[in-house]
């Protein structure tokens, strides 16, 4: 079973502010969103923690701007968006860090939403950079990471701040954690079948064939969470172990 941190454990964020890691990268034409899948992906985890009564910012990147604050690469634009699709409003903040970012915060109402400015625009954020961190960190009281497709890079805002203040797997990385957790899960329970099955001069093969058929099934079941990538990405690696368990059976 997933050992993470989940919103739910953190309790009552009331007078608290929740830093919030976010994946905003989303597809813009003439400064409009034209896909808000990404946006509506974050609803579950930002409700839930305004539900026990924290403040919202909101933490992501957008392009590649390389530490230098490129206008076109602003997440203004995507404020607003959220803002459509949350239903609330959504305030901005020019900057990541720093005290005017803080008095943003502050001015928010009891479980009001700030996204803040993208993180890419300084250079520290890609180098993990522990100074960048620790500014950041200052702004909130907690950190939700949300963003399952940018955990990967050991940047700031997905790891510099889990290591400075109480974290928590967001809902959509929840899923995905628990998604995977359940074949990886499948993969041991395999082995040892197929360990049996050679001890007992079974068929590994048929073994094998059912026990993949399976997992397909529910990597199937599993896409709406997952999404289409990542379930194909974890059916590969999946059969890929399976063969390799075969194969030292």
């Amino acid at each position: 079973m997933n050992s993470f941190k989940r919103i739910e454990d953190a309790g009552d964020l009331t007078g608290k502010t929740a830093l919030v890691r976010v994946d905003f990268n989303v597809p813009m034409a003439d400064g409009k969103v034209t896909d808000d899948t990404r946006l509506r992906a974050a609803l579950e985890t930002v409700q839930t923690l305004r539900t026990q009564g924290a403040k919202v910012a909101l933490l992501a990147h957008f392009g590649r701007p390389k530490g230098e604050r490129v206008p076109e690469m602003s997440l203004a634009p995507i404020a607003h968006a959220f803002e459509a699709v949350l239903g609330s409003p959504v305030a901005f903040a020019a900057d990541c860090k720093g005290p005017g970012v803080a008095e943003a915060i502050e001015a928010l109402p009891p479980a009001g939403v700030i996204l803040l400015e993208n993180t890419r625009y300084y250079a520290g954020e890609e180098q993990n950079d522990p100074a960048l961190a620790e500014e950041i960190a200052k702004l909130g009281d907690i950190y939700v990471n949300d963003a399952f497709s940018a955990a990967h890079r050991a940047h700031v805002s997905t790891v510099g701040l889990a290591q400075l203040l109480p974290a928590y797997a967001g809902k959509s990385m929840e899923r995905e954690l628990d998604t995977l957790d359940a074949g990886h899960r499948q993969v041991r329970r395999v082995h040892r079948e197929l360990r049996n099955a050679v001890d007992e001069g079974r068929d590994c093969g048929i073994a094998l064939a059912r026990a993949d058929a399976a997992h397909v099934r529910e990597a199937e079941a599993s896409r709406g969470e997952l999404g289409h990538e990542h379930v194909r990405d974890e059916q590969g690696r999946v059969s890929h172990v399976l063969n390799v368990a075969l194969l030292d059976a």
